[in-house]
């Protein structure tokens, strides 16, 4: 198990881990909406969120997997692929190697650059359409492949791009020869764990990228500072929001204080004024103005105050009490006969003025009442009887008794307390009091209106609830506010007239300016508040996305994981290929970003040179070749091989081991090779052979199965297909006398003479490969054959008896008639398309040859002719007749059709 890594998988931030797991049950890489999910538990895990995240499974790390099998089975409805024909298509069939042979221009690498495309090779370079075509078709093409067994079609265009079934597809050749020898080249292959890192690196800068896009929509919105208030504490503070900074806290600090706005008034004025000694004067005149009307409305305040205001409706209370027991009183006094409301306030005042009157006028020196014997009523002027006598000394006994007296008492001490109250000016004197109080005419208007309401109602109150109420408190805060101000100003002034004081005013009334205008603006700066916030939790967020703890760990497992295990490939590629002499070695040459990339330096070099400035042709070749092998055959994933001509510039030693790579690489997955080479398709097919001849030797042996396609260009038309098994030399022959020589016929007798011209050439060069073919077959029996290193003897040297003088010179003739066309010929004496009958003729000539050679007899032994050694003749018959043969097997090589 591999606990250290998975133990270091779960320190990484949660939102990884979570990422990390996704990839454990979800093979591909997360899309857009898997990118902003993660993006989204980043942000979470920024705020300390613990929840929605998971972690990668224990044991997920303990063994590496393996890829799918994929195998390429076909590829058809080829359209705008270089000159290939449109509708074009190869079947590679169901063998392990499948070896596509074809001369120069007929389409093999055209073929391959579509698979270098498809599969999204990183020297894929330009797919080009057929230059000499006008048109511009879609470039596309129907790839079928098997995937663990199931075929299935993929559509693929350039437009589309590489396909993912394809992805882990590898291709070789020139291109990639180069890169490899001439650049740094990114490891194709990483272990799982690299992988797996590579791929959490790849999902760090996406979602990093993101977040970043995010903050771009965070933009502010607040206006900019006033320059004159820059420098002030408050504009400072309020370029240093912080996402510490809580809401309140900044709504403290901008809180207005208590006449700010007056102060600031004042502030200013007192900078602007030109004469501060004149305004001194004046502001203390307005001070003593202000002061004789605060006095003026304190005075009222406090005569109409509560306390007053209770004892008053206290005193009304108490006498309308004693007036009620005194009329009670009289009630009680009087007899019956008295009219009611004796003894009541109305009575009252009538018999106090019958005593004025009569003490005053009627009877001056007499008491009242006046009950002598001639005395009148002093109101209806009646002579009083002795009843009305007897009435009148009882009203008076009522009037000057004790309830009436405490009655009068009463009554005159809640008089006293009315007349007590102060007196209310007229509204036009009352508010010329405030006419130097800006802004105190309403509040003046309004009180003086209170005021005369409370004091109407006061005489007659019963009760505190029944007068209104009269708050003088506004009006005095008022006028205590411009004394203050004018107390302030007053303050100011007298700074201002000393120079070094001056500055700190200036200082403090732009901080003033500055307050207000923060106030002004304040639902933007609580916007930049929370922007800042948001911005502050994204690259919170961000940090969370770095890659180096990834790029750090990858770093410390490249040497153990790839490093050292490509070293070793490469070696052992190099040994395979037989190329262990050669002084070249891998060298890491960075590692950045979670990859690593290598380069091919040469080992023990004294001076500095690139390996390709060094090695020939062929090394660079072979060198190149052992770097791709070590590179990506270690891979886990059973995918396709691509080789297009791997033996370019090899000499046939390289080429052997190269082989002998192929096969051992087709014994795991499938292999395509493109060739012209015939040398390659020789050795492959003879590797094939042998490999199948051992099978059959071992139990349960699994022979290599080999596909050949040919390929030809007819009419500017490339990458035609002939899937034909290669006919045996004798029925090539006929199927040349009997379809083709005629169809050659057909063109000439119609007058298509460049039809005729292509159909008879390439029966001349068929004919001249038969005849090689001839040669190693028919005439030395398969002995010994070109691009075949080994000699075959066993039953098959006594046919070389049955070889004539004859022989040689019938096949020494039609080699040099049929190789007009495999030659250059000099432009003065072009060669001469030859008659359809004289081709005929050498056809048969062919035929009847072979056949009448197959049909000869070896010549028979005598007794003399068994010595343990041959005699001299024979040696030297022998010798002739292979020296014959060498020279015609040093004829230009062969062609497989």
């Amino acid at each position: 198990m591999d606990n250290a890594f998975e133990s270091w998988l779960s320190g990484l931030p949660k939102w990884l881990q979570t990422a990390a797991a996704d990839l454990v049950s979800q093979a591909p890489s997360p899309d857009d909406e898997g990118i902003k999910r993660l993006a989204t538990l980043c942000l979470a895990e920024a705020q300390n969120s613990t929840t929605g995240f998971s972690s990668v499974p224990a044991g997920t790390f303990d063994a590496e997997p393996s890829g799918a099998a994929v195998r390429i089975r076909s590829i058809h409805e080829i359209v705008g692929v270089n000159a290939l024909a449109d509708g074009s298509s190869l079947d590679f069939g169901t063998a392990s190697m499948a070896v596509i042979y074809g001369p120069n221009g007929a389409g093999k690498s055209g073929y391959a650059r579509l698979l270098k495309h498809a599969a999204g090779s990183r020297a894929s370079g330009e797919l080009l359409p057929n230059v000499y075509s006008v048109a511009s078709p879609d470039q596309r093409a129907t790839i079928k492949i098997e995937r663990n067994g199931i075929e299935q079609s993929l559509e693929w265009s350039v437009a589309k791009g590489p396909l993912d079934a394809l992805r882990h597809a590898h291709v070789f050749d020139s291109a990639m020869a180069r890169l490899y020898m001439t650049t740094k080249s990114e490891a194709s292959y990483e272990p799982r764990r690299l992988r797996f890192i590579s791929r959490l690196v790849s999902i760090c800068d996406q979602v990093g990228s993101y977040l970043g896009n995010q903050k771009a929509q965070v933009p502010s919105s607040m206006p900019a500072i006033p320059p004159d208030l820059a420098s002030t504490e408050l504009a400072k503070y309020i370029k240093a929001l912080r996402s510490s900074l809580t809401l309140p806290t900044l709504r403290a600090k901008l809180a207005v204080p208590k006449n700010h706005a007056e102060k600031a008034k004042t502030l200013d004025d007192a900078l602007r004024t030109p004469n501060p000694v004149i305004r001194i004067e004046a502001i203390a005149q307005q001070k003593k103005s202000h002061a004789i009307t605060l006095k003026t409305v304190e005075t009222l305040a406090m005569g109409l105050s509560e306390e007053r205001l209770a004892t008053l409706t206290g005193l009304r209370r108490a006498a309308v009490t004693a007036r009620e027991a005194a009329t009670q009183a009289a009630v009680v006094a009087f007899d019956q006969g008295s009219l009611s409301g004796v003894g009541a306030p109305a009575w009252r005042t009538m018999w106090d003025a019958a005593r004025t009157y009569s003490a005053k006028v009627a009877y001056p020196n007499c008491r009242f009442p006046n009950v002598e014997h001639d005395a009148r009523c002093p109101l209806c002027q009646q002579e009083l009887d002795a009843s009305a006598k007897k009435r009148l000394e009882g009203f008076d006994a009522f009037v000057v008794g004790e309830v009436e007296n405490a009655a009068k008492a009463a009554q005159g001490a809640h008089e006293a307390a009315v007349k007590g109250l102060p007196a209310l000016p007229a509204e036009a004197d009352w508010l010329a009091h405030f006419t130097a109080l800006p802004g105190a005419e309403q509040a003046a208007r309004s009180a003086h209106a209170l005021m005369t309401a409370r004091l109407a109602a006061l005489p007659k109150a019963n009760s505190v609830d029944e007068v209104p109420a009269a708050d003088l408190n506004p009006l005095k805060a008022l006028i205590t506010g411009h004394i203050e101000a004018l107390e302030e100003e007053d303050r100011v002034l007298a700074k201002v007239q000393e120079s070094s004081e001056r500055p700190q005013i200036e200082a403090q009334l732009r901080e003033m300016h500055m307050l207000t205008w923060c106030n002004d603006n304040r639902a933007s700066i609580e916007q930049e508040l929370d922007r800042i916030k948001k911005l502050a939790l994204l690259d919170t967020a961000i940090r969370q996305t770095n890659t180096t703890a990834l790029t750090r760990k990858k770093g410390a497992l490249v040497e153990e994981e790839l490093t050292g295990g490509y070293r070793e490939r490469f070696a052992a590629e190099l040994r395979a290929l037989g190329a262990a002499r050669i002084p070249v070695a891998p060298l890491v040459s960075s590692k950045t970003k979670g990859k690593i990339e290598f380069a091919l330096g040469l080992v023990d070099a004294k001076r500095q040179a690139a390996p390709d400035q060094v090695l020939s042709e062929g090394e660079a070749r072979v060198v190149a070749l052992a770097a791709f092998l070590a590179d990506v055959t270690v891979a886990g994933a059973k995918t396709p091989f691509i080789f297009d001509d791997p033996v370019s510039s090899l000499d046939h030693e390289f080429e052997e081991r190269v082989v002998a790579r192929l096969l051992a690489l087709a014994k795991t997955r499938q292999v395509l090779i493109f060739t012209h080479r015939v040398s390659l398709l020789t050795l492959l097919r003879e590797a094939c052979k042998s490999d199948g001849e051992l099978a059959k030797k071992i139990e349960g042996g699994d022979a290599l199965a080999m596909t050949q396609i040919t390929l030809c260009r007819r009419e500017g038309k490339a990458g035609l297909a002939t899937n034909e098994k290669e006919l045996p030399v004798l029925a090539a022959v006929e199927d040349i006398i009997k379809k083709r020589i005629p169809a050659a016929k057909t063109f000439s007798d119609s007058g298509k003479v460049s039809e005729y011209e292509a159909a008879i050439k390439a029966v001349c060069s068929d004919l001249r490969i038969l005849t090689e073919r001839a040669v190693e077959e028919v005439l030395l029996n398969a002995v010994v054959k070109r691009f075949r290193r080994s000699i075959t003897t066993m039953n098959k040297l006594h046919d070389l008896s049955k070889i004539t003088f004859s022989d040689c010179d019938t096949l020494d003739d039609l080699m040099t008639r049929l190789s007009v066309y495999e030659h250059a010929q000099p432009d003065e004496l072009p060669a001469v398309v030859p008659e359809v009958e004289e081709i005929r003729r050498h056809a048969e000539t062919l035929r009847d040859w072979i056949d009448s050679f197959k049909k000869r007899k070896i010549p028979s032994r005598t007794k003399k002719s068994v010595p343990s050694l041959p005699s001299q003749e024979m040696r030297q018959e022998i010798g002739t007749r292979l020296r014959n043969a060498g020279e015609l097997l040093g004829q230009d090589g062969l062609s497989p059709t």
